[in-house]
């Protein structure tokens, strides 16, 4: 996985939520089986504490027939957003050669949003 890092994120307004970067690590293997799984971490801080939404904007892809959920629920509870939280998702590359390029941010409660971050998952050398 590629990722562009912010170097300076800023919320949409005042005490909005902070998407501060993202990393992956590979899911499980089984037995003689490579892992297809990556999952990437969303690291946030929301000073308000009330995240609820993770969104992702698909912005490119090579892959036949692409499906993804675009949102997931936060329900990191508040004093830890506040501190600074990790978003854990999951991408199951399957067997396919191809990449995904998406454009992640987090919402607030009060309709604010984070900066956007764009990341690449690269399958299988995709």
């Amino acid at each position: 996985m590629t990722v562009e890092q912010p170097t300076d994120p800023m919320p949409s307004k005042p005490g909005g939520p902070i998407l501060v970067s993202i990393s992956a690590r590979l899911g499980p293997a089984f037995g003689n089986v490579p892992t297809q799984t990556i999952i990437p971490e969303f690291h946030f801080v929301a000073p308000n504490g009330n995240a609820v939404l993770l969104h992702r904007d698909l912005v490119e892809t090579n892959a036949n027939g692409f499906h993804e959920n675009p949102s997931a629920p936060i329900n990191t509870p508040p004093d830890a957003q506040k501190k600074g939280a990790v978003i854990v998702g999951g991408f199951n590359c399957n067997r396919g050669q191809y990449y995904v390029t998406q454009s992640a941010y987090v919402m607030d409660a009060d309709g604010n949003h984070s900066n956007s971050v764009r990341y690449t998952i690269h399958c299988n050398g995709g």
